[in-house]
């Protein structure tokens, strides 16, 4: 059985496919709430608005690479490795 998504990862998910689909300025909080399944109430009540909301899903997006960069301390990577790393990560699991 799969975890439950909460209502804030929902959100999270969602806005990261708007913001891949239609960019940040054409992502709105109302395709938000409607892809996310959420209410607006529950978007605010996880996010203070929309920056808040991209930055999070920026956080979430080099995530891995910055874990990846932790399990090779003993061989650290060159920053165009990294790179590498991230861009192919983003193409397998675009969502994380």
């Amino acid at each position: 059985m799969a975890p439950k998504t909460t209502s804030r990862q929902a959100i999270i998910e969602a806005a990261a496919q708007l913001i891949r689909t239609h960019g940040v300025k054409g992502t709105s909080m109302a395709q938000l709430v409607e892809l996310s399944g959420t209410s607006a109430g529950a978007v605010y009540h996880h996010f203070s608005g929309k920056q808040e909301i991209v930055v999070e899903v920026a956080r979430e997006t080099i995530a891995l690479p910055m874990r990846a960069l932790g399990e090779y301390r003993h061989h650290p990577a060159s920053p165009a490795e990294l790179a590498s790393y991230a861009m192919a990560a983003l193409a397998v699991a675009p969502e994380l």
